[in-house]
């Protein structure tokens, strides 16, 4: 993980996060993404990313987990 002003995450106002999952320009890499079983795993993967760190933000703001689906 690394954190650097990217252009297209600047002046965002709220949590986001710029994600590079593969290199088509390598040649086993694009063999990867080809097969839809490692793009769900990537999906998966990225939507787990999402949910836990969407309970750490709102622990964070003291929130919880039930509050928070609720609305508010």
């Amino acid at each position: 993980m690394k954190q650097a002003p990217f252009v297209v995450l600047l002046g965002v106002q709220m949590p986001a996060a710029l994600v590079e999952v593969g290199f088509l320009t390598n040649n086993e890499e694009e063999a990867s993404l080809r097969k839809s079983t490692h793009r769900d795993r990537i999906a998966e993967a990225l939507a787990r990313a999402v949910g836990e760190f969407a309970v750490r933000f709102d622990a964070r703001r003291g929130v919880s987990g039930a509050a928070a689906r609720e609305g508010g």
